[in-house]
């Protein structure tokens, strides 16, 4: 079976070892191993992303850009789950009031 057949069959690419889904926790734990392992030592203090963080962004500029099915793609069986996702958190409202830094 391929991995592609496999994962149209329920939708989960990722498992366990035992052959199930993961578990969300699980998920966020994971992400933020590889996100640790990807960062600089000496980096910024401030408090990295979460996978939810990265996973409402993502939402937010598919949206941004027009796409029309942001649901599917982040896997949501629910719209209302997407419409928490797309929320900016009031980011809009104060877009003014950040500061640009040039890289």
């Amino acid at each position: 079976m391929s991995l592609i057949s496999a994962t149209l069959d329920d939708g989960h690419l990722l498992r366990k070892s035992t052959g199930q889904p993961p578990v969300a926790a699980s998920m966020s734990w994971r992400f933020e191993q590889a996100r640790e392992a990807a960062l600089p030592p000496h980096r910024d203090p401030g408090v990295p992303p979460s996978l939810h963080e990265c996973r409402s962004l993502a939402a937010r500029l598919y949206d941004d850009q027009g796409v029309a099915d942001v649901q599917t793609l982040l896997g949501h069986t629910d719209a209302s789950m997407t419409e928490l996702y797309k929320d900016d958190r009031g980011l809009s409202r104060r877009a003014g009031k950040w500061r640009r830094v040039q890289l």
